[in-house]
């Protein structure tokens, strides 16, 4: 009886080991993927994947055509960026040119990813070593601006335009299907070649706030700067007004610099008399670095650390106009959920001169973050991108 007692047990165990075990070659297999990181080698930051050095060259196009796939992969780069938008509207909210692939985000809890699925069966027959990362657009669409006005930027004339970028409901909403789209690339057979998320967002996927922006009257946002200003002044209304120089502000009634009115352009603003248009600067450049950190955290807790993050951000050398909201840098570069930050080069290309990079490039590189160059250059025989491509000229 107590030999039959422990075959049984012996058997059951056995079973188990088998359920067990089979269950996590499944889900080692389901979520098969290379793991990317950045970290210090030879005293600067340097990008591996599975553990070992990996030239940080990538190729991107909106374009999206094999045939230059397959010339990339013959030099011997095989990383690739390709983007990906939530919504159908363009990157660029004022030339006209509208977005580059299919809206993946086409209802509440309802996608379409055939624009990547597309994208990584185009790269994989081009070039069966590839490595990529997607860029996703994280501006919403339509129907999701119609539905939630008190998310949405909200305009003097009543209208609404895209996201309101202190909205926690936009943040939050955009973030829940970011990481379902996330885990769906996890669970596909693509995920062996998916090493990165590049989060982007705003006007030209670079994190500047779209012009119609700077006009946004969203209660959410007034709101969001008073509570920044409590931080700021350590919830002290005595500082918050000698600070502002008015002893009649409250954090109740402060409000935010009208940064959208038309004037003369002002290099310099005096600390004395104007502290409150410095601060809605700060706040608007705050509001978009914690964005960035936002959805960089959910893309390391979705992936378990495997997967690369990075942004376009800090264009202190070429973007001087504070409402476009890079005047953050330095809170950015504290962000341990982001390994990289890119930019094109200067855009004031003189011959003679070397076009140098919008960013602080070695700041970026003491803070353990790598610096991917934008390699945006047009040659004498560019061809703009709405002459190359069909159905993407308007917004």
């Amino acid at each position: 009886m107590v030999k039959q007692i422990f075959k049984s047990f012996l058997k059951s165990l056995f079973v188990f080991f088998i359920f067990v075990h089979f269950n996590y070659l499944t889900t080692e297999l389901l979520f098969a993927q290379s793991r990317a990181e950045v970290k210090i080698s030879n005293d600067i930051p340097t990008l591996f994947i599975d553990g070992k050095p990996y030239p940080p060259f990538a190729y991107m196009s909106y374009l999206g055509e094999k045939k230059y796939y397959k010339e990339i992969a013959a030099t011997g780069i095989h990383l690739y960026n390709i983007p990906s938008y939530l919504g159908e509207r363009g990157i660029n909210s004022t030339s006209g040119i509208g977005s580059f692939r299919s809206p993946i985000w086409i209802g509440e809890d309802h996608y379409d990813f055939s624009s990547l699925i597309k994208d990584f069966e185009d790269i994989i027959e081009s070039d069966p070593q590839a490595k990529v990362i997607i860029r996703f657009y994280l501006d919403p669409p339509k129907w999701w601006e119609d539905i939630n006005p008190e998310a949405s930027s909200q305009l003097p004339d009543g209208s609404t335009f895209r996201q309101c970028f202190a909205s926690e409901t936009w943040r939050i909403e955009t973030g829940k299907v970011l990481e379902d789209c996330i885990e769906w690339v996890l669970k596909s057979k693509y995920s062996k070649y998916l090493i990165g998320i590049h989060v982007a967002s705003g006007f030209t996927e670079e994190w500047f706030y779209h012009p119609k922006q700077y006009h946004d009257e969203n209660p959410v946002r007034l709101e969001a700067f008073r509570e920044w200003l409590r931080d700021e002044y350590h919830n002290s209304t005595k500082a918050l007004q000698n600070g502002w120089n008015d002893q009649s502000v409250t954090f109740e009634s402060a409000q935010l610099a009208n940064i959208s009115e038309p004037g003369e352009r002002r290099e310099w603003r005096d600390p004395a008399k104007e502290q409150n248009y410095i601060d809605t600067y700060r706040f608007q450049a705050e509001v978009m670095v914690e964005n960035i950190e936002y959805f960089s955290k959910i893309v390391k807790e979705i992936s378990d650390g495997n997967l690369l993050t990075g942004a376009f951000y800090g264009y202190h050398y070429f973007v001087t106009d504070p409402r476009r909201g890079h005047g953050a840098l330095a809170k950015l570069l504290e962000c341990k959920y982001l390994d990289y930050l890119s930019s094109p080069n200067d855009y004031n290309r003189v011959i003679g001169e070397d076009w140098s990079p919008m960013a602080a490039v070695q700041s970026v590189q003491l803070h353990g973050k790598l610096w991917l160059a934008e390699n945006d250059t047009r040659t004498s025989i560019t061809t703009l991108l709405k002459d190359r491509s069909q159905g993407i000229g308007t917004v």
